[in-house]
């Protein structure tokens, strides 16, 4: 009988995983809110069903009888994943382990109690109090859901001025309306999926990050390979380690966002997931191996073992978001001939069709391709990314 895996999302960045487990032979059961989605077609089932609901990913879970429920690149459905785990005891995240990560106050209370570094913040429902914590830390402060993904809501704040505006943008898209006032740390942002088999963290892949100017800043891009000194690797790796053990993460692929400031690294954000924005495209290509394939092996409940540092191709390659910067309707998209002839390019993607709408980018879903390349340095790659996103001519109508 055919193993059967369940899918939190029909999202584009679900969309490989789907194509992935169906590769590997596996009966696709993809679970999510009905929509547009491009998961949707690929699922051998589908079943219309909110992933934030978890007793009825539970049941839906155990009537399938299901062999691993798994996602990536959002931090919703974690919780459901990690009922549905305990509950058919399956490989994969806990359900506390998934609510300390899924939920920002948990998971910096814990990262906090155990002196593992992290921005200063308070979190509550009162704005007043809210302003009254920025300016005892001062500006700028970032304000952020404490139940968000995706960058949704989350805002540079420099002056009490801007505050109200900012507040309310994150309570727009919060279930809880509690709000996380969080210390502007000055320094390098940069991120790292965390390979963890059992409770062992067994690689730690770093990438640089691209991201839109504040006060929204919303991740569009990634590059590989990112490198730190000795020393800070060393710190970076035992501070990882240290969070994973407190948190309880076991048999996942993490995303983790840091701060290098003053060459001491400070943990953002730790999610018991894989990330988004082609980060696993990033590494498949900087390791040789199918990241996908890594991911729903792991979830299956087999160990599987990484290649060695020195067999891996080490590949320098970028990733970068293709973006509308105006609201309206696609009449036509002009590809240059001469980007068929480029052996750099990894994969293109054009997500859209004329025809179809498509809005100002603003978060990652908006999201109207992408683009990922390999050259002989990340910077390399970086710059070929941007080039070929601008040869591309997206012909929007925004009068539609």
């Amino acid at each position: 009988m055919t193993s059967a895996v369940m899918i939190l999302g029909a999202g584009i960045y679900q969309v490989p995983l789907i194509r992935t487990a169906k590769a590997m032979g596996l009966r696709t059961i993809v679970a999510s809110t009905p929509g547009n989605y491009p998961g949707i077609q690929e699922a051998d089932l589908f079943l219309p069903i909110d992933t934030t609901d978890q007793i009825a990913i539970r049941s839906a879970a155990t009537e399938q009888g299901i062999r691993a429920i798994v996602t990536t690149g959002t931090d919703v459905s974690v919780p459901s994943m990690g009922l549905v785990n305990d509950s058919l005891r399956l490989s994969g995240v806990s359900h506390q382990a998934a609510v300390h990560c899924a939920d920002k106050t948990l998971m910096k209370d814990t990262l906090r109690s155990n002196n593992i570094n992290t921005a200063a913040y308070l979190y509550t429902d009162n704005a007043n109090d809210g302003l009254d914590f920025a300016n005892s830390i001062g500006f700028p402060v970032i304000i952020k859901p404490i139940d968000s993904s995706g960058s949704r809501g989350v805002t540079r704040v420099c002056t009490a001025n801007e505050f109200e505006l900012a507040w309310n943008a994150a309570i727009a898209v919060s279930r809880t309306n509690v709000i996380l006032v969080e210390e502007y740390l000055t320094g390098t942002e940069f991120g790292a999926q965390a390979f963890v088999v059992g409770n062992q963290m067994q690689r730690l892949f770093l990438h640089s990050d691209t991201v839109t100017p504040p006060p929204v800043s919303t991740p569009i891009g990634h590059a590989m390979p990112y490198t730190l000194s000795a020393a800070e690797t060393e710190k970076l790796e035992m501070m990882t380690e240290a969070a994973v053990d407190v948190l309880g993460i076991r048999d996942s692929i993490c995303n983790v966002d840091y701060m290098l400031v003053d060459s001491e690294p400070y943990i953002l954000e730790i999610a018991a997931r894989m990330g988004a924005t082609c980060i696993p495209e990033n590494i498949t290509t900087y390791a040789g191996f199918d990241t996908y394939e890594y991911l729903l092996s792991l979830t299956m409940g087999d160990k599987p073992s990484l290649p060695p540092l020195d067999k891996m191709p080490c590949q320098a390659n970028a990733a970068l978001l293709m973006r509308s910067s105006t609201t309206g309707v696609v009449r036509d998209i002009i590809v240059p001939e001469s980007l068929k002839k480029r052996d750099d390019i990894v994969s293109i993607q054009i997500d859209i069709k004329p025809g179809q709408g498509v809005k100002r980018f603003s978060v990652g879903p908006d999201r109207i391709g992408h683009v990922v390349v390999k050259q002989p340095t990340a910077e390399e790659a970086e710059l070929a990314c941007v080039d070929i996103c601008e040869s591309i001519d997206f012909v929007i109508d925004e009068n539609a």
